[in-house]
């Protein structure tokens, strides 16, 4: 699959992301900006209510370095799972 979820990205009922406007577009940019190492980010979608960010890339080779990279790595003092998500799963996604 060329899609990966991130969970356990933030804490939603957090002060941050419920009050800091900037938190989600900050969010998107450290992600987006951290996962282009491992190849082209096609679309990035953040679950607001779960935590989660899921993540589309140009090839599956990418989203495998990824979810390596990635996985059980922390981030903002909370470690991180990832996995992959098929791409109909992605695509259903509205977020």
């Amino acid at each position: 699959s060329s899609c990966v979820l991130l969970k356990n990205m933030f804490d939603p009922h957090s002060e941050d992301a419920k009050t800091d406007p900037d938190f989600f577009s900050d969010l998107r940019e450290d992600v987006g900006e951290e996962c282009g190492k491992h190849g082209r980010v096609r679309k990035l979608k953040v679950d607001k209510t779960g935590g989660i960010v899921y993540l589309r890339f140009d090839e599956a080779e990418s989203a495998t370095r990824a979810l390596t990279a990635l996985n059980n790595r922390w981030f903002a003092g909370k470690q991180i799972t990832a996995d992959y998500v098929s791409e109909e799963a992605f695509d259903a996604l509205d977020l």
